[in-house]
């Protein structure tokens, strides 16, 4: 299908697809934090040469940012943001955010704690049903072993990608951090409290490999029968390429 990155409206079709197929909800493990280059009226500020009757209509039509939010806006989709180092540069970004309730004390001497905070366009924040960050911190011999539930980023609390794709599938409106002297001891998501350590995370459970829990996008946009394996299910969606250094 061509190399990534994908035109974001052929990202569109995949959530659309997605959708289409059953799935409950689905969290990108991908961060669209600049406009698509390959958006029309990008083209043409970027082609030498081009008519003006030709450069006015490109630029009137929609941008693959605003097709990729109304497929967003179509069905329960939690958008990836990164935690960053440095504090963040565009203060001009939505704020969007999940609602965190907390028992018993305040978590965030405890948290794992960004400075910034890189998001995605607007377009797609404000039409994603979730927003939560996919940072993971490897342990000892690079092998990550926790996962923590909520983090600190830009001055927020925010939930991780898996805590997030929960509260969206159980329509929960938010998540509770409880905490104790010893700092933070459970997080609920949906009615169900899950015990962490005194920074929020999880321990990981390492079940073997199964290929089935893996389905290529090619396969779903063309309709493949293997699609059918996503009704019902929770999707995560990440890249494969070697290239890119983070293979799901």
């Amino acid at each position: 299908l061509g190399k990534w990155p994908w035109p974001r409206t052929r990202v569109a079709e995949l959530v659309t697809a997605i959708t289409r197929q059953g799935a409950v909800a689905m969290a990108f493990d991908i961060v669209f934090a600049e406009p698509d280059n390959l958006s029309p009226d990008r083209i043409a500020d970027s082609l030498p040469g081009l008519d003006p009757l030709t450069r006015t209509n490109l630029k009137n039509m929609q941008t693959n940012d605003q097709v990729l939010g109304a497929a967003l806006a179509s069905s329960r989709v939690i958008v990836g943001q990164s935690g960053k180092l440095t504090e963040r540069e565009n203060s001009n970004q939505e704020r969007n955010q999940t609602s965190i309730a907390t028992l018993g004390g305040d978590p965030v001497p405890y948290l794992i704690q960004y400075p910034g905070l890189l998001r995605n366009v607007d377009e797609l924040e404000r039409n994603a049903a979730g927003r939560a960050l996919f940072n993971v911190l490897p342990q000892l011999g690079g092998v990550v072993r926790r996962v923590p539930l909520l983090m600190m980023a830009d001055g927020l609390i925010l939930p991780s990608l898996v805590a997030e794709l929960l509260r969206v599938a159980t329509g929960s409106n938010a998540i509770l951090a409880k905490v104790d002297e010893a700092g933070i001891k459970s997080i609920v998501v949906g009615g169900v409290d899950v015990p962490t350590d005194r920074n929020g995370q999880l321990w990981l459970y390492f079940s073997r490999h199964d290929k089935n829990r893996f389905l290529s996008a090619k396969d779903v946009l063309e309709g493949n029968p293997k699609a059918q394996a996503l009704r019902g299910k929770l999707v995560f969606i990440g890249t494969s390429s070697v290239g890119l250094h983070d293979v799901i």
